[in-house]
C-alpha cells in the first residue's frame, strides 16, 4: 500500500493507490510490470521509485521482489539523479536490458523505455498521482472482468470417460479466447474453443455471449448435437454488422463415449489434432472452412490438442 508522499526518499510499492497520502498533480517515476513469470503472472502492479532509488532482486531485502528463478538476489539499482532514472547491474547472472540492449554501466532509463529484468518486463512512465489512481481503478475494473470471463471456464476433469485438462495463458490482460466442454446428453460431450477478434474489454464481451449461450445449451431451434447446425445458428446471431465489426472463429465437436465418433466442424479456427498415447504422431481433424464430418477413434488412449494461435509452448496438453 502506497501510505506516504515521494518526497520521504523511500521506494513505495503500490498495490491500492486509493489510499495513498499525496499531492493528486505531483509527478512520479514508476515501473509498471506488464509482463512476467512466476507468482505475480497476471497481476497488475506498479513501483513507484523515489528520491532514494530502490533495489530490484529475487528476495528481501530488495525494495522490489520479482519472484523469478532468472532474476538475481541483488539483480539491478534504480537511482534518480537530477530527475532522471538511471538504472546500474549488480553483476546479475543474466543481465538488465533497457529496450533490449544489456547494460553494463550506470545508465538512463528513459521514459517509455521497457527495464528487462530475468523474464520480467517494466516500463518506465512519468505519472501525476491523479493518473496512477486512474490507471489502478482501471486495471481493478480489468481485473474483475478477466476473473468473471475465467471463472466460466470449466474444470478439469479426472474421472469419467472423458478427462482433460488445460492451460490458460492469454496474451494480454483481457481478450476474447475461451473454450468450454461438458456432458451433452446420454453418452455425447461437447467440446468447443473459440477466439474473438482483437482484445480487451470489447472482444472478452463478446466472448462471454457466445459463451453464455453453449453453456446454457441456449440456440433456438438448434440440435446441440449437431455442429453443422451449432454453427450456422451461432453466424445467424452474430453477424459483424450488428456486433460493431466484431467477429470469431470456432471448433466444435460432439464425442460419442459409446459409439467413440466424433462429429465436428470449424469455423475459420486452427486444426485440431488427435494424438496417441505415444505422441508418435498427430492426426489433424480438420482444415479450411466449416466442413462437418465424423472422425471414428479407436483407442482409448488418445486425446484432442485443440490449438490456438496466441497460446504458447507448453508440455500440458490443452482441452
Amino acid at each position: 500500500m502506497l501510505g506516504a508522499t515521494v518526497d520521504e526518499a523511500q521506494t513505495q510499492i503500490m498495490t491500492f493507490a486509493r489510499n495513498a497520502n499525496f499531492i493528486l498533480e505531483d509527478r512520479a517515476h514508476c515501473l509498471e510490470l506488464l509482463e512476467g513469470h512466476g507468482p505475480d503472472q497476471g497481476k497488475n502492479q506498479r513501483y513507484i521509485v523515489g528520491a532514494a532509488g530502490a533495489s530490484i532482486g529475487r528476495t528481501p531485502p530488495a525494495d522490489i521482489v520479482l519472484a523469478d528463478s532468472e532474476v538475481s538476489r541483488a539483480h539491478c539499482r534504480l537511482t534518480l539523479e537530477n530527475g532522471i532514472l538511471m538504472a546500474t547491474d549488480l553483476n546479475s547472472t543474466n543481465g538488465t536490458f533497457i529496450d533490449g540492449v544489456r547494460i553494463s554501466a550506470p545508465t538512463m532509463v528513459p521514459v517509455g523505455a521497457i527495464l528487462r529484468v530475468g523474464r520480467q518486463s517494466l516500463k518506465h512512465e512519468w505519472r501525476t498521482h491523479r493518473e496512477i489512481l486512474q490507471s489502478d481503478e482501471f486495471d481493478r475494473e480489468i481485473g474483475k472482468a478477466r476473473s468473471y470471463v475465467e471463472a466460466l471456464l470449466p474444470a478439469p476433469l479426472t474421472d469419467g470417460p472423458v478427462k482433460a485438462d488445460w492451460l490458460f495463458e492469454p496474451c494480454s490482460k483481457l481478450g476474447g479466447d475461451a473454450f468450454g466442454y461438458g456432458a451433452l446428453s446420454g453418452t455425447q460431450f461437447l467440446i468447443y474453443m473459440m477466439d474473438v477478434s482483437g482484445h480487451g474489454a470489447g472482444a472478452a464481451l463478446h466472448s462471454v455471449a457466445v459463451m453464455n449461450l453453449l453453456r446454457q445449451r441456449a440456440l433456438p431451434g438448434t440440435d446441440m448435437a449437431d455442429p453443422a447446425q451449432v454453427l450456422a445458428a451461432l453466424n445467424h446471431m452474430f453477424q459483424m454488422d450488428d456486433h460493431a465489426g466484431m467477429y470469431f472463429t470456432l471448433w466444435y465437436g460432439v464425442y460419442d463415449t459409446a459409439s467413440r465418433q466424433l462429429r465436428y466442424a470449424s469455423a475459420g479456427h486452427h486444426p485440431a489434432f488427435l494424438i496417441p498415447e505415444d505422441r508418435s504422431q498427430a492426426l489433424g481433424l480438420i482444415r479450411g472452412p466449416a466442413i462437418p464430418r465424423p472422425w471414428p477413434t479407436s483407442r482409448p488412449a488418445r486425446r484432442f490438442i485443440f490449438s490456438a494461435m496466441e497460446c504458447s509452448n507448453s508440455s500440458r496438453p490443452m482441452a
